[in-house]
């Protein structure tokens, strides 16, 4: 999972680094790409994103839609060097 509001590029160089050492070790292995983290209510990540962040939950299918897989992840808790 990617996109914790908490996490910092050490974390997601951390996260990279795992993945690699995995594909060195097993390069059979089948590595799929991080999940996009999406505050989800009643959840501490998610106190913690509407609070410190603003983050407001999504009202329509198509802003749901915006947060799934294949959208961009959310660059409120991300300062530029991530978001981009």
């Amino acid at each position: 999972m990617m996109g914790v509001p908490t996490e910092t590029i050490e974390d997601l160089k951390a996260t990279r680094n795992l993945i690699l050492q995995l594909v060195k070790d097993n390069p059979n292995c089948i590595v799929f790409p991080p999940n996009k983290f999406r505050p989800l209510p009643g959840t501490e990540l998610y106190e913690l994103a509407q609070n410190e962040w603003g983050y407001e939950m999504p009202d329509t299918l198509e802003e749901w839609a915006n947060i799934e897989v294949e959208a961009d992840i959310s660059n409120q808790w991300y300062d530029r060097k991530i978001a981009i």
